[in-house]
């Protein structure tokens, strides 16, 4: 009987180690061994970590604009445009630094992703805008 290529093995389309095994020669080849795969890692253990790491940059960010903020309102004069025009950027970084304070990192998590699905495009340009502008500060 003539040894035929089984479709519907998706493994035999997969790279192997030994180019000696493949489909068309089932004898030497074991799909259960040849590509088991080591157990997931715990999803607990690397996610919680990764979610601390955020979290703590998230805080350190937020201490930053604080500190910002604070300069900011030593520079202005009261009274003057150039004083009006500080307070006001300098309240708006202490409302980000107090969001990112509060904020967690499903819940940023969760408005990011639903924000690319109901603006896609302006999510594409954002994302074009910001590697435009890393990329020119790593040429320099």
């Amino acid at each position: 009987m003539e040894n035929k290529p089984n479709y519907g093995d998706f493994s035999s389309y997969l790279p192997h180690d030994n180019p000696s095994v493949g489909a068309d020669d089932p004898e030497k080849h074991n799909p259960d061994a040849a590509h088991r795969q080591a157990p997931p890692a715990t999803e607990s253990t690397g996610t919680v970590q990764v979610k601390e790491r955020i979290d703590e940059a998230l805080h350190q960010t937020a201490g930053k604009l604080h500190d910002l903020a604070q300069k900011l309102e030593s520079y202005g004069e009261s009274g003057s445009q150039t004083g009006k025009v500080t307070e006001k950027v300098a309240g708006g970084l202490h409302r980000g630094a107090e969001y990112l304070e509060k904020a967690n990192v499903d819940d940023l998590g969760n408005r990011v992703t639903e924000t690319i699905r109901k603006q896609p495009l302006a999510s594409l340009g954002i994302a074009f805008g910001v590697g435009f502008v890393i990329a020119r500060l790593l040429r320099r």
